[in-house]
C-alpha cells in the first residue's frame, strides 16, 4: 500500500477520511425520518402486541380483540365468552335476557369486562328496568389442555343498586 493511500485511510476501519467525517455529520432531520420509515409497520404491530398482551392480563380483554394476535394462539374468548344480567327486586332475583337496544353496550363488556364499562351497562339497565339490584357476570369457557373438557368460569363481575 502507498503512502498516499495510507494518508486518506481511517487506521481504525479502513474507511476513506472523507466518508468518515461524512458519517459523523448530523444527517438532516428529513433524511432520518425517511430512513427510519421502513421500520415503523413493525414498531406499530409491536406496540399494539404488547398493549393487548397488557390488557388481556389486566383487564380480562378478549384475546381475540385489541389487535387480534390472540385469535391465532388460544381458544379462550371470542364466542366462548357470555354475560349473564341478574335483576334484584322485591320478589326476588330474576336472569334476564338484555335488551336489543343495549346489544352493542354488552359486547363491550364482554370484550373488555372493565368497571366503568359494567358500571355503564348496569346504569342502562336500571333506565330500562325496575329493579332493587344489578348483578352483571361476563363468563369464560376454557379448555383442559389434554382432555378438551370445557370448564366455565366467572372473570368478572359487579353488583349496582339501582338509582332512585
Amino acid at each position: 500500500m502507498s503512502k498516499r493511500t495510507r494518508h486518506h485511510l481511517s487506521s481504525s476501519q479502513g474507511v476513506p477520511r472523507e466518508a468518515e467525517k461524512d458519517c459523523r455529520r448530523e444527517a438532516p432531520t428529513g433524511r432520518r425520518l425517511i430512513r427510519c420509515l421502513p421500520l415503523l409497520p413493525a414498531v406499530v404491530m409491536t406496540i399494539v402486541a404488547l398493549f393487548q398482551i397488557h390488557l388481556a392480563h389486566t383487564e380480562q380483554l378478549d384475546p381475540w380483540k385489541g389487535g387480534g394476535f390472540g385469535m391465532f394462539s388460544t381458544t379462550e374468548g371470542g364466542p366462548h365468552r357470555h354475560v349473564h344480567v341478574y335483576l334484584s327486586s322485591v320478589a326476588g332475583e330474576e336472569r334476564i335476557d338484555t335488551p336489543d337496544s343495549l346489544e352493542d353496550l354488552e359486547d363491550r363488556v364482554r370484550t373488555l369486562p372493565t368497571t366503568s364499562r359494567m358500571q355503564q351497562f348496569a346504569r342502562a339497565l336500571s333506565a330500562a328496568r325496575s329493579h332493587r339490584l344489578v348483578r352483571i357476570e361476563v363468563w369464560d369457557t376454557n379448555f383442559d389442555p389434554e382432555t378438551l373438557t370445557p370448564n366455565v368460569e366467572v372473570i368478572r363481575q359487579l353488583e349496582a343498586r339501582a338509582r332512585r
